[in-house]
């Protein structure tokens, strides 16, 4: 199967007070995009290949926005986090 064929997705709670970066015992930073569509994306757009640590990258940019988002959702009073939150 290539990697193509692999959809990696995970769910996590994310608490926006956590800090950022490896655990504590240095382990990996969970994925939070689908791994074959950006791949995909890239190698479609770009003719480029993809290294695990641009995956990681983005996931931690991820994470990044959507702390934003939950910071000014609850700012705002509401439990729900918005596009407007992040954008």
């Amino acid at each position: 199967m290539s990697d193509t064929d692999v959809t990696k997705t995970v769910n996590v709670q994310l608490n926006p007070n956590a800090q950022l970066g490896a655990d504590a015992d240095g382990a990996d930073l969970p994925t939070l995009i689908v791994v074959s569509k950006v791949k995909g994306y890239i190698r479609d757009n770009a003719g480029l290949n993809t290294s695990s640590c641009a995956i990681e990258a983005l996931s931690k940019k991820v994470m990044e926005e959507a702390a934003k988002g939950i910071e000014n959702a609850k700012t705002a009073g509401r439990k729900t986090v918005m596009g407007r939150d992040i954008l």
